[in-house]
């Protein structure tokens, strides 16, 4: 089936397009405020397991309710602090992805950032801001799917691509098409409980014929 001309690509940022790791663990670090401390290899098999950061604390750190409390506050007011974002770096195939992409469809960043200002300079810094249509932020006040809305017209043919269930959820919520990448912490089982049209090891493997095989097996299932 041929893509239509009038196509959307909503895209995620951290875990598909970079790889914010260090930037997690230094933050968890920072505010792990016991004498447990957790390397960054560890931290990360821990999640892979799909350990919650709140059984993270609870569970292997121990801390009490008001350590938590403590904790989750210091994590939201520090982690888009601009030092940590210097940590982030771009994923294997990004760059890519997003110029092949930019050719044949109109590409909007998506991301539940609190705050524009470090998307905008990281995506400056990569040289990346050309590639895109619409940088949507949904600055902690809405859903992935309201900020989509209320910035573009979802039509059938599009599509969506992330690391996370939510990000899949969002696209069922629209009606649109769903990619899930491997390049973040989710399990696969988890990415199979919420059923993505494909799940891909990382964006360098979207590409238009896969678009246009999942828009093929959209159109005769329906």
């Amino acid at each position: 089936m041929t893509l239509p001309s009038d196509k959307n690509l909503y895209v995620d940022f951290d875990g598909t397009l970079i790889d914010p790791s260090k930037r997690l663990y230094r933050l968890f670090s920072e505010l792990n405020p016991t004498s447990r401390k957790i390397s960054f290899s560890e931290y990360w098999d821990l999640k892979n397991t799909g350990l919650t950061q709140e059984s993270l604390l609870t569970d292997i750190l121990r801390l009490n309710p008001r350590q938590v409390t403590n904790f989750k506050a210091g994590w939201l007011s520090e982690i888009e602090n601009p030092e940590l974002l210097a940590l982030d770096c771009p994923l294997p195939g990004a760059e890519n992805f997003l110029s092949k992409l930019s050719t044949y469809s109109d590409l909007h960043l998506v991301t539940a950032r609190q705050s524009s200002i470090g998307v905008e300079k990281q995506l400056a810094d990569l040289g990346w801001n050309r590639f895109f249509k619409n940088v949507i932020v949904t600055l902690a006040k809405s859903s992935k799917e309201e900020a989509i809305k209320s910035r573009t017209v979802p039509r059938a043919a599009d599509i969506i691509v992330g690391d996370t269930c939510e990000d899949i959820c969002t696209g069922k919520a629209l009606d649109i098409l769903t990619v899930a990448v491997e390049t973040g912490h989710t399990l696969k089982s988890a990415f199979e409980a919420c059923s993505p049209d494909a799940i891909i090891p990382s964006v360098s493997m979207f590409d238009a014929s896969l678009w246009e095989q999942l828009l093929l097996r959209k159109h005769l299932t329906n």
